[in-house]
């Protein structure tokens, strides 16, 4: 029988060792049945250091489904973040609700998508503080989407995940089956995370795994 796991304040796991790919423990390791993506546009995620361990990040689980996928960390001693990082990027762009310009599907083609990574007080000193951020153009999701990741509080519902800004993009992008594979593949992990939290047993699990399942095929089936 599968016990849940027991985690620290920070979200770290107690005791065990949680996969680097996906978050979960060994037991309920989601990497192999994840797909790997790519997308139209490249994607740089600034990660402030605290989110490194916490397991209900999602950024090492965006590394996971688009490879292609580059972490900048911010706010670690040993590795100051330096602003020829971003300077060398092509074509910009940092997804935060600074502002009123709407992210749209033209804005991504052959650009570069940068997504802070963190709480939502850490992202905002980050649009601040992060050197050479600030001076790029900014944009935002349109509002209305659901919030997928329920592995971590948000403020309110309008507040998602950093995986979950990233499938908006890729829709918006035009990207549909893209999206729709990144987005089973966060409901997977967030359906095992539950179950380890002991959200719910083992047969709700199977359940809402199937529902996942039979969601994606149904999708795929509806695409032109």
């Amino acid at each position: 029988m599968l016990r849940p796991m027991l985690r620290e304040r920070d979200g770290r796991v107690r005791g065990r060792c949680p996969c680097a790919g996906c978050g979960l423990t060994e037991e309920l390791c989601a990497c192999a049945r994840l797909p790997r993506v790519d997308l139209d546009f490249d994607l740089v995620v600034v990660r402030h250091a605290y989110e490194r361990n916490r397991g209900s990040n999602t950024a090492r689980l965006l590394q996971t489904v688009v490879p292609r996928t580059r972490v900048l960390p911010f706010g670690d001693a040993a590795r100051p973040f330096e602003a020829a990082d971003l300077e060398a990027l092509d074509r910009p762009l940092v997804l935060f609700p600074r502002g009123t310009r709407m992210l749209e599907a033209e804005d991504l083609r052959a650009a570069t998508l940068i997504v802070l990574d963190g709480s939502w007080s850490q992202c905002r000193r980050m649009a601040r503080r992060v050197p050479g951020l600030a001076k790029l153009p900014f944009v935002t999701l349109p509002s209305g989407h659901e919030r997928v990741w329920k592995l971590r509080r948000s403020e309110s519902e309008k507040q998602g995940c950093t995986f979950g800004a990233v499938v908006r993009a890729g829709e918006l992008s035009g990207a549909t089956e893209a999206a729709a594979a990144l987005d089973e593949a966060l409901r997977i992990v967030d359906a095992l995370g539950q179950h380890s939290r002991g959200f719910f047993d083992r047969f709700e699990l199977e359940r809402r795994l199937a529902a996942i399942g039979h969601q994606r095929t149904t999708s795929t089936m509806a695409l032109p």
